[in-house]
């Protein structure tokens, strides 16, 4: 059985010995199920769910544990890609794509004390995987999609590790192109929709 290291608790750790509760996605499993964005994995994550309102702005919900939208709310569970919050100060809370990832940590709350004050239901931490220092490596991937009522979705991405100085210092590049298509026709083409209000009387 291959052996999860997380680094929940800020130190790596194996994920059978540690005191949290996790639920851990190694990149190879969501290389496994095709996931590349949230919605392709969170089915997988007991008590993980979330409301989209558009790209970029979705609330992430833990336990049922979330804070009515208005003005001033903020969201109750963190979103960190490696060591960086990428949730703003509006509680906008983007979408990774995930390439090159080496896992995705859900961690159940509350998890203030290590990750902030929007940790309350919890934290979704997206790992990216490291150089590595003695092996050139690389990978890529090419996806060919139709949408009903649309057209065809392409997405290519890439990756490539150089190891610059043995041991001591490598460089590690990631690529993508996404493009997704529609299904909803503009009746407008080359113009604006303008609507004009005139006030009573």
């Amino acid at each position: 059985i291959e052996e999860i290291v997380v680094t929940a608790t800020k130190r790596e750790t194996s994920l059978l010995f540690t005191p949290l509760a996790i639920t851990a996605l190694s990149g190879a499993y969501l290389d496994e199920i095709g996931a590349r964005q949230f919605e392709d994995y969170f089915s997988k994550v007991p008590g993980l769910n979330a409301i989209d309102a558009g790209a970029g702005r979705k609330r992430y919900i833990i336990r049922g544990v979330n804070i009515i939208d208005a003005v001033g709310s903020q969201s109750t569970v963190a979103q960190y890609l490696d060591e960086v919050p990428i949730t703003d100060n509006f509680d906008r809370q983007p979408d990774p794509i995930l390439v090159d990832i080496d896992r995705v940590e859900v961690l159940r709350g509350p998890q203030g004390t290590l990750f902030g004050a929007r940790s309350m239901a919890g934290t979704v931490r997206t790992i990216t995987r490291k150089p590595v220092f003695n092996e050139t490596e690389g990978s890529a991937s090419a996806t060919l999609s139709l949408t009903k009522f649309g057209s065809e979705s392409v997405s290519v991405n890439g990756v490539i590790n150089i190891p610059l100085v043995d041991d001591k210092l490598a460089l590690r590049l990631v690529g993508f192109y996404n493009d997704e298509s529609g299904y909803i026709d503009n009746e407008f083409p080359g113009g604006l929709f303008v609507t004009t209000f005139a006030p009573p009387g």
